[in-house]
């Protein structure tokens, strides 16, 4: 289990709020029934507020990643060296799992760069998010992370490549795996399937692999630190994208709006919120774990940053539950706090 941390930071200026402490108690109630690990990072952006739990452990972020993916074709297009009416061609080796928009029926057709955008944030495609990765470079992508993020996000690599980096920690044969192997691999359900078929594919024949192989490859790759960063620092990202510095005001507002246009994890944060609140996110799933990244915005636009990755659950569903209570739980905080401006007469 993660070291319990709590952190409460206020502004010297101002008399500390009642919310964070009342935040704290309900995360520290959850915390004690739940059956894994809660990471949690909220700022209340125009006062500096904020309250953290475990903010501060480094944390597998899954495709909260293509948040990163999305800073970097800004700075390209913003330097001139990308366009959103570029069309970058889909082919057999750029088929993925999890590719909702981009299946192996569209091999040989193309696709513009905002649409690729779109398909990568809206519905979280895998094929699209790589094809982008490959346009631009992951070299890109993991500088940009470094300019935007800081030293303590960990190298981001392609969705292709968080599947072979798991499937070798059970056999290095694994990296010779096509891509439309691995993409097979995922329809296998359970887990236990899924290691058996993946021992057919390797050619092992002495040993049957078992869910609990597998697992132990996940838990592996997690520990490898690929894709992670603590929350104090995603937090921190998503506070410059509200300060329009990153890349630059408009991009960072753009940015933004996109995230805004995000339709996974519809139980997770947004489940928790009133239909008047405002959510610009991302979300990420992964083997017993789950992240949303986001910021939402309060009657007054007041932008307060909620990003929470939970672990080692043995459900999802009672993970997404717990994400949505605390979002519900801190927006009845915050709420009376921001009320609606009056109109004006």
């Amino acid at each position: 289990m993660l070291p319990i941390v709590f952190v409460l930071a206020a502004s010297a200026a101002a008399a500390q709020p009642p919310w964070p402490v009342s935040l704290q108690a309900e995360v520290t109630r959850e915390a004690r029934k739940f059956k894994g690990d809660i990471c949690i990072y909220v700022k209340e952006i125009s006062t500096g507020f904020r309250y953290t739990h475990n903010a501060a452990t480094p944390v597998y972020l899954a495709s909260g990643i293509k948040i990163m993916v999305l800073i970097t074709v800004f700075e390209e297009i913003e330097a001139g060296r990308l366009q959103w009416a570029e069309e970058l061609e889909f082919t057999e080796e750029d088929i993925r799992d999890g590719a909702y928009k981009l299946l192996p029926k569209n091999v040989g057709k193309k696709f513009s760069v905002d649409e690729l955008v779109g398909m990568m944030m809206e519905k979280s495609d895998n094929a699209a998010t790589d094809l982008l990765i490959k346009r631009v470079g992951i070299e890109k992508v993991n500088a940009a992370v470094q300019k935007y993020g800081g030293q303590e996000f960990c190298w981001i690599t392609s969705m292709l490549d968080v599947r072979r980096n798991i499937y070798e920690q059970i056999d290095q044969r694994a990296a010779l795996l096509s891509n439309l192997q691995i993409r097979e691999l995922a329809k296998k359900r359970p887990l236990s399937r899924r290691a058996r078929h993946l021992g057919k594919l390797i050619g092992e024949k002495k040993k049957m692999y078992t869910s609990r192989d597998l697992w132990k490859a996940f838990q592996a790759y997690y520990d490898s630190g690929l894709n992670s960063a603590p929350l104090d620092a995603v937090g921190q990202l998503l506070e410059k994208l509200v300060r329009g510095k990153v890349v630059s005001p408009e991009a960072s507002a753009q940015i933004i709006e996109i995230m805004k246009r995000c339709q996974t994890g519809k139980r997770r944060i947004r489940a928790g919120l009133p239909d008047k609140l405002v959510l610009a996110h991302k979300t990420g799933t992964q083997l017993k774990r789950i992240c949303d990244l986001g910021i939402m915005y309060l009657p007054d636009e007041e932008p307060v940053v909620f990003a929470i990755c939970l672990m080692d659950f043995p459900s999802r569903r009672k993970a997404e539950a717990l994400v949505a209570r605390l979002a519900k739980k801190t927006a009845d905080l915050l709420l009376p706090l921001h009320p609606e401006p009056e109109p004006a007469k």
